[in-house]
């Protein structure tokens, strides 16, 4: 039986969620649980497994493409190079004519201020590589310009590429889950009550598969806005923890299992 190894970090909140999905691959595949921080990357990993990143981690793009170099079969091989940060995901979406919402980047602090326009506020300023929980939103430049200045706010170091999109204040937004062909859609609330299921309408699934394709995404989710043009994603998960939708998890098994047969 094949080899499928869950690369985990031991500083993220998703054991849980890679337990579960460790459990259900068992049925197609040998299955290891691995915290990337003591995975070793070597010559002697030459086509030795198949791989799936279960975590943010801000290597992961390293990981992925030091693997792939190596000849194994990796999940989400887009996380080397399309979708390796926020900033590789809008431009690459936005190129294809996705629509994502308005984004500055710098890497000097002083530049940065002064490419926001003032009537793009409000704006949220997010990390290239982390979470889409650690983020804050900007009512105006003075404010971005005492964020920018205090040394203790973490991300404000030499090399640094500042990030920023417009904010899309509102209630409710869209969340999809994808993985393959498969395609789930929730309506989620600001402030949190349970979610909504909604209808994966043709929309959302041609969608969900341009994104797959742009990006070289196997699985993942977006957020999107409803805005005057349209909708908008303002934010992709690469991985996903199919917390509202457990059915992902045997959708997450045959994609593997087809994986695993073809390789």
């Amino acid at each position: 039986m094949a080899a499928a190894v869950l690369l985990y970090s031991e500083f993220e909140p998703y054991r849980e969620f890679v337990e579960r999905l460790g459990a259900k691959l068992r049925a197609v595949a040998q299955v290891c649980l691995l915290p990337i921080e003591h995975f070793v990357l070597s010559e002697a990993l030459a086509n030795r497994a198949y791989f799936i990143l279960c975590t943010n981690a801000t290597y992961s793009p390293t990981v992925v493409e030091t693997l792939l170099a190596l000849g194994n079969g990796v999940l989400n091989r887009g996380l080397a190079s399309r979708a390796r940060d926020r900033l590789t995901i809008n431009a690459w979406l936005s190129a294809q004519h996705i629509r994502v919402p308005a984004y500055w980047t710098s890497a000097n602090p002083a530049t940065f201020l002064e490419c926001v326009p003032e009537d793009a506020y409000p704006i949220v300023l997010k990390p290239l590589n982390l979470p889409k929980q650690q983020h804050s939103v900007i009512e105006t430049r003075d404010m971005l310009r005492h964020h920018l200045s205090s040394s203790r706010l973490p991300g404000n170091t030499s090399d640094t590429i500042h990030f920023a999109q417009r904010y899309h204040h509102s209630h409710e937004y869209t969340k999809v889950y994808a993985c393959a062909s498969h395609v789930a859609a929730y309506r989620k609330f600001i402030p949190y009550r349970p979610p909504e299921r909604l209808t994966a309408t043709e929309e959302l699934q041609t969608l969900a598969a341009r994104v797959s394709d742009v990006l070289e995404l196997d699985f993942f989710s977006v957020d999107l806005v409803l805005d005057k043009p349209g909708m908008s994603i303002v934010d992709v998960n690469t991985y996903p923890i199919f917390k509202y939708h457990p059915e992902a998890y045997d959708w997450m098994t045959d994609l593997v299992s087809d994986q695993l047969q073809e390789s």
